[in-house]
């Protein structure tokens, strides 16, 4: 049909878990808030100091984060009011966050014609700048298991648009709202918007891609009263190249957030944008948090083993393998990955043989019996 439905079909399906009612995990903490009135009494330096402090505050703040969201994947026509909304996809994201290091359980909602159970488990180290991942797919003829030990990361976790509101280096620069508006704050303009009690936040929209002209926008409804949480963003670039004339533009609205800890976070929201394309059609992804904890992730959560059975591709060492009952690779499964240099191959090395603890000792025996033996014979001799 249209190059964005061909888009979206191009994602695997999946199945999603639900909490029967939304949880936090919050301390009797109150972020300091700072009334309409008072921040418009303050001269340019020091509002924009006030939402500096408030965005830096955020990203500390999703260092230690676990949350779980519903996502709905879905488009409509631009062109028609009220228009029918067409749903694509529906999968769950939950997510346990520790520094820059993460583990990310996606589960896939059956949909459509797909009647299998699927689910995603993708680990993240920072340090090492690793990612394991396997994937389970269960249908009536039984379960697949496949994993993958890469530098990459999984591109599924592209679509949890709820990280757009933390920071790391899994997506695109301009996708991280508080990291990406801090970095060009000397764009920024802002304006005060007396009717709602909103402040309007305007900065540059950084280029995604190399072109001969680029113009991009951003813009941010900033509540005062929720420590300068975005309740809205709207986005365009336009971008001029010899091999390319695009332009997209989006945003999001919160319909719903709560107070985690120190910081508001969105529990409802909608993420939406468009294409020069495409421009009569407009992708929808609708979140909702059914769970959400800060400052409880340790690193035991961010554990992962490999299912035994599973089909690893390990990309770092060039090898493909078959895992045993403790997620380790089978020996006799091991082999190079198709295609590779030879020189790229990293075969393990075979196990160190430890000598049995009794032969060694006897050995030694021997070896003071023989020396004892001959030293008798010389005395003997003289």
């Amino acid at each position: 049909m249209r190059l964005f439905i061909l888009y979206l079909l191009c994602f695997t399906v999946m199945d999603f878990k639900t909490d029967s009612q939304m949880t936090v995990v919050a301390n009797e903490s109150v972020p300091k808030t700072q009334r309409y009135d008072e921040f418009s009494q303050l001269s340019f330096e020091k509002q924009k100091d006030q939402l500096v402090r408030a965005f830096e505050k955020r990203m500390k703040h999703a260092h230690n984060l676990f949350y779980r969201t519903e996502l709905t994947i879905g488009y409509k026509n631009y062109n028609v009011p009220n228009s029918e909304e067409f749903v694509t996809f529906r999968r769950t994201y939950s997510h346990w966050i520790l520094d820059r290091s993460y583990l990310m359980q996606v589960d896939i909602l059956p949909h459509g014609n797909n009647s299998s159970q699927q689910i995603v488990t993708i680990f993240f180290d920072s340090k090492e700048g690793i990612t394991k991942n396997y994937i389970s797919i269960k249908n009536e003829t039984g379960e697949i298991l496949q994993g993958r030990i890469d530098t990459a990361h999984d591109p599924i976790i592209l679509e949890n648009f709820y990280t757009a509101w933390l920071e790391g280096n899994i997506q695109p620069e301009d996708f991280y709202i508080f990291p990406c508006i801090l970095k060009y704050q000397d764009t920024w303009e802002i304006e005060l918007d007396s009717r709602d009690k909103m402040v309007r936040l305007t900065s540059v929209y950084p280029p995604r891609y190399i072109a001969d002209r680029y113009e991009g926008k951003r813009l941010l409804i900033l509540d005062p009263e929720k420590d300068f949480m975005p309740l809205k963003e709207e986005y365009r670039w336009e971008a001029t190249s010899r091999n390319m004339d695009n332009w997209v533009e989006g945003g999001f609205v919160v319909d719903d957030s709560q107070l985690i800890d120190d910081v508001w976070m969105p529990l409802k929201m909608t993420t939406h944008y468009r294409l020069k394309t495409h421009p009569d059609i407009i992708a929808l992804f609708k979140m909702n948090v059914t769970k959400i904890e800060h400052g409880n992730v340790t690193k035991t959560d961010l554990a992962i083993k490999f299912p035994e059975r599973t089909s690893v591709a390990d990309m770092i060492n060039g090898i493909s393998y078959k895992t045993d009952a403790n997620g380790e690779p089978i020996e006799s499964t091991i082999e190079p990955l198709y295609g590779l240099d030879p020189s790229q191959v990293k075969l393990p090395e075979p196990p160190k043989r430890h000598l049995n603890i009794v032969f060694i000792i006897a050995g030694i025996l021997l070896i003071v019996t023989a020396l004892y033996l001959q030293f008798k014979k010389r005395r003997k001799s003289n």
